[in-house]
């Protein structure tokens, strides 16, 4: 307990010591993922629609 306690201390006292030097970088790739994820989001709700409007006609059948 006291040795994940001090773990933990220690990766905080870290992530402060190497926190602003990657947070640079993570913000940089959180932009291009945020990017890609449109660009995802927006094929994937035209295939949804595609897939729902199919669906509805067999279900007429």
């Amino acid at each position: 307990m006291a040795a994940t306690c001090r773990t933990r201390l220690e990766r905080v006292e870290w992530g402060r010591a190497y926190g602003d030097s990657r947070a640079a970088s993570t913000v940089k790739r959180k932009q291009s993922h945020m990017q890609t994820n449109l660009a995802a989001r927006l094929t994937n709700t035209r295939r949804i629609q595609q897939h729902t409007r199919s669906v509805k006609g067999f279900m007429r059948h």
